[in-house]
């Protein structure tokens, strides 16, 4: 099984590197084919990351529209970041786009003026809206990342002028604190039901087939959208953790071992779905920082298609694709900090 990152269209290096350490590839969609991360765009090319972007073309339009909406956002609320805040998008994500669906006050005039009914906007096209949604979103991470790199910067800026005052060590067993101490807010949490139906409307036009025995293993490291489909579907069992690990300090040989035997543990999951038959994991150097962790939950005869519609409380007609039937078990993978 091949996993695949979900709800989101973009990963930070820091989180790439932690899936890494599981997974020697992973599949990411993206709404759009202009615009990629350099890093993700370079991971791509090394074969690091599989980039599917099931629905193409209106590019421009996107652009166009991203163009607008920020615009109306700072008109609003005077930061593009506000898009979160916002009372938009509460609904489905096809039904309140400003610019599709608000009606300008000068085109009602001018349609009274000539006698005419007012003019009714035209319902933007559900696809077309949960690619914007999707490039919004993307927006809001990136953005939100880049906070997070500048908070850190500031704090190993901090820690070194209290270095240089007090003298290293008396300072280094007092008052250090490392920049990754800081506890960031999971991007989850911002529209989860919302990221999770327009990041299904794309992945439905080019569903990723699951592996012989009918399973799928989706990842994300959004302990909110993994909370959400838990809270729907409560019909799950944790069946594998990896405990702690480290990519630092670890050989190629040690890190390819660990992967070998995590893949061969969730094929037997898929076959036989029991934890007695799980190989143990080598044992690994525990010493440095940045741990990580992979918990495997699966759901029992619960496709793509029905977890996802069954959380976003979706009528059976909303996704039609005949592909989805083919998965038996869905394997949701949580990448989480220790």
């Amino acid at each position: 099984m091949k996993p695949i990152y979900f709800p989101f269209t973009f990963l930070s290096e820091n989180v790439f590197k932690k899936i890494r350490t599981f997974f020697p590839q992973t599949i990411l969609f993206q709404p759009t084919t202009d615009r990629m991360a350099e890093h993700i765009e370079k991971a791509a090319n090394e074969g690091l990351l599989e980039i599917r972007t099931p629905v193409t073309g209106d590019e421009k339009k996107l652009e166009r529209a991203l163009r607008e909406y920020g615009v109306w956002i700072e008109q609003h609320k005077g930061s593009k970041s506000a898009f979160f805040e916002t009372g938009l998008f509460h609904g489905g994500v096809a039904e309140s786009i400003p610019m599709y669906s608000d009606v300008s006050t000068s085109q009602i005039k001018s349609d009274i003026k000539r006698g005419g009914r007012p003019h009714q906007p035209q319902k933007p096209d559900p696809l077309f809206a949960a690619r914007l949604f999707l490039l919004l979103a993307q927006n809001f991470d990136i953005q939100n990342e880049q906070l997070k790199e500048d908070m850190q910067n500031l704090q190993r800026l901090e820690n070194n002028l209290f270095s240089n005052m007090r003298g290293e060590d008396e300072f280094a067993e007092s008052h250090a604190k490392e920049p990754d101490a800081f506890i960031l807010e999971d991007a989850g949490l911002h529209k989860t039901v919302q990221r999770l139906a327009a990041w299904l409307k794309i992945f439905e036009h080019d569903p990723v087939a699951p592996d012989k025995n009918g399973s799928g293993l989706f990842i994300t490291c959004s302990r909110a959208v993994l909370e959400h489909i838990m809270e729907i579907c409560p019909d799950y069992q944790l069946v594998l953790s990896t405990g702690n690990i480290s990519a630092q300090n670890q050989t190629f040989e040690k890190i390819l071992e660990f992967q070998n035997i995590l893949k061969e543990n969730l094929t037997r999951l898929s076959r036989e779905q029991t934890e007695n038959n799980l190989i143990p994991f080598p044992k690994m150097d525990n010493t440095g920082n940045g741990f990580s962790t992979l918990k495997i939950f699966c759901f029992t005869q619960k496709s793509p298609f029905a977890l996802f519609k069954e959380s976003l409380k979706k009528s059976d007609d909303i996704f039609k694709n005949a592909n989805f039937s083919k998965f038996r078990k869905t394997f949701i993978g949580l990448v989480d900090d220790v």
